[in-house]
């Protein structure tokens, strides 16, 4: 990927249907577009599922993938944020019950 190129997650919200994963992996091999990351939440008794998918690309290039990923019938939302590096503590607290 060349120097102007960006992570970028995509938060992409489809119809829980069996074959919604495999249709967006092949449509961003198709369009040459490497995945860095894939999370997936896709419970049985909801309607629609959850992706989240980190990709690197030229951010020219984002309203072309997002168009192509509204072309797979089921998807219903696609939503972007830039993956910017955090610094993050190595522990967190939870707040537990109150008092």
């Amino acid at each position: 990927m060349s120097s102007n190129a960006e992570s970028v997650i995509l938060d992409v919200v489809a119809v829980n249907h069996p074959d919604v994963l495999a249709r967006i992996v092949m449509l961003l091999h198709r369009l040459a577009i490497d995945i860095r990351g894939l999370t997936m939440r896709r419970p049985a008794q909801w309607r629609r599922m959850n992706l989240t998918i980190e990709i690197e690309l030229r951010l020219g290039d984002l309203d072309r993938i997002k168009a192509n990923l509204f072309k797979v019938m089921q998807v219903v939302s696609v939503t972007c944020r830039s993956r910017k590096p955090e610094l993050r503590p190595t522990r967190q607290k939870c707040a537990g019950p109150g008092p």
